[in-house]
């Protein structure tokens, strides 16, 4: 999976209204009047955080449950009351735990600069195995025990990679989902979504 375009699918899934206490926001064509001053060089802020400090300044949690571990990512910087809601479903040959360490998924979500509580929960990592969550409730109503706090109540969205569809295809019909992104993932029941 190409880790540009699952963000990039997320900061389009998000749209505009999404912050991030690190965002700058550029004006475009804005030209400087004067060269700085020295004494304006000195009260320069501060460089961007690394990837690294994005990653460490965060805070997840690893939890088991009944439908297999789930892990939970929110940024620095983190505000409940205006951040949205991430559900990632990775695909077949792999499970959460391999993908949270193997594609990097707190170092993904970080990059991001979304406001967010990010989830990664199980899926089939195989034909035969059966889906996880299928329902989301359950899936939200388990973060909440597992992390002791609410999820976001504002706008959910669900980024399924490859067979994740088979989960996804089930959660369709739920009126909190505000956006599902497929990541190499529109085969079988294309015509659901």
């Amino acid at each position: 999976m190409s880790r540009t375009v699952l963000l990039a699918l997320l900061l389009a899934a998000c749209g505009d209204d999404v912050t991030h206490p690190h965002a700058r926001h550029i004006a475009v064509g804005a030209e400087p009047t004067s060269a700085p001053s020295s004494s304006s060089i000195a009260h320069e802020r501060p460089p961007p955080p690394t990837l690294s400090e994005l990653v460490s300044g965060g805070h997840h949690w690893r939890f088991a449950t009944d439908h297999g571990p789930v892990h939970v990512w929110i940024p620095k910087g983190y505000d409940a009351r205006r951040a949205e809601t991430i559900v990632y479903i990775h695909g077949y040959y792999v499970h959460v735990d391999d993908a949270w360490k193997n594609y990097k998924l707190d170092a993904q979500f970080a990059s991001s600069a979304i406001n967010a509580m990010f989830i990664a929960c199980e899926g089939p990592a195989a034909p035969q195995e059966p889906v996880s969550w299928e329902s989301l409730a359950p899936l939200l109503d388990s973060v909440e025990k597992g992390i002791g706090q609410p999820w976001p109540k504002r706008r959910i969205v669900v980024v399924g990679h490859s067979a994740a569809w088979r989960t996804l295809l089930g959660w369709l019909d739920e009126p909190q989902i505000d956006t599902v992104v497929l990541v190499d993932a529109a085969y079988g029941e294309i015509d659901e979504y």
